[in-house]
């Protein structure tokens, strides 16, 4: 995670510049080729923003492998396979993501990209890296919590799903002083067509309001909204760092969210 609103500098200069120094990270081949792709995926809400997609395809060291020559012989060959490795980047957002297949490389790889291709020193947050799963909230389960955090109520306030088919999106949503749960909701209107239940839909982004009782028994309670897009977004990244535990608590214990440890 860097600044946001980095220009991508895709000049000559800058681009030699960084094929030579992933050129000497790795040990790997002398050939390497870059190529550029522009991209549209969807942000925290579930909008269509632009990223840079950045293809690396590096010449591997060789190894040999048996063939048959003929009917009888066998003989060696010696080949040298490609390694790929991705970058995406969005400048809306700051965040840099990279796919590679050893571990090691992917910080180096990310180091690399922001001094040569963006221009700044390596100061980035690493982000850990999250799965986020609303097939849970499809169901009409509670979603529990622990006296102790002070949480008076917790609400599922809105659910945007997809059609499997391509046809279309739905969106369901009630209001957060509702008494009707937003799964009683959906069962009231559409009956036997509800799309939470009938198989035919999955979930693109939630809503849950998080209440807590009001501060010294007074006054409203503050409420703690989360809001999750799939494949990978969610908006706690912004809020306090109380409200982001309390967030992240409750996400991995209802199945919403799966961190993995690298």
């Amino acid at each position: 995670q860097v600044e946001a609103s980095l220009p991508l500098h895709n000049d000559q200069v800058s681009m030699d510049t960084f094929k030579s120094k992933i050129k000497e990270l790795f040990g790997l081949g002398e050939k390497v080729k870059i190529e550029l792709f522009d991209r549209v995926q969807p942000d925290e809400d579930g909008n269509d923003i632009n990223v840079v997609q950045v293809m690396i395809y590096q010449e591997g060291l060789p190894d040999s492998y048996l063939e048959f020559k003929g009917e009888e012989d066998i003989v060696s060959r010696i080949r040298r396979p490609v390694s790929e490795h991705a970058i995406t980047y969005s400048s809306d957002t700051g965040t840099i993501e990279v796919v590679a297949a050893k571990q090691e490389r992917r910080d180096t790889i990310a180091k690399a990209f922001t001094e040569d291709l963006l221009k700044q020193p390596v100061t980035a947050d690493k982000v850990p890296l999250r799965r986020f799963d609303l097939m849970p909230l499809m169901e009409n389960k509670p979603l529990d919590w622990d006296v102790e955090d002070g949480i008076e109520s917790v609400q599922l306030v809105l659910m945007k799903i997809k059609d499997l088919a391509g046809d279309g999106r739905v969106q369901i949503e009630v209001p957060a002083k509702s008494n009707t749960a937003l799964h009683e909701y959906a069962q009231e209107h559409f009956g036997e067509q509800n799309p939470l239940s009938t198989g035919g839909f999955a979930p693109v982004q939630a809503k849950i309001n998080i209440r807590f009782h009001p501060e010294n028994g007074h006054g409203r309670g503050k409420v703690l909204p989360v809001k999750i897009s799939m494949p990978n977004g969610c908006d706690l990244r912004s809020r306090t760092d109380k409200e982001r535990l309390i967030g992240e608590k409750y996400l991995k214990r209802w199945g919403l969210l799966e961190e993995i440890q690298e």
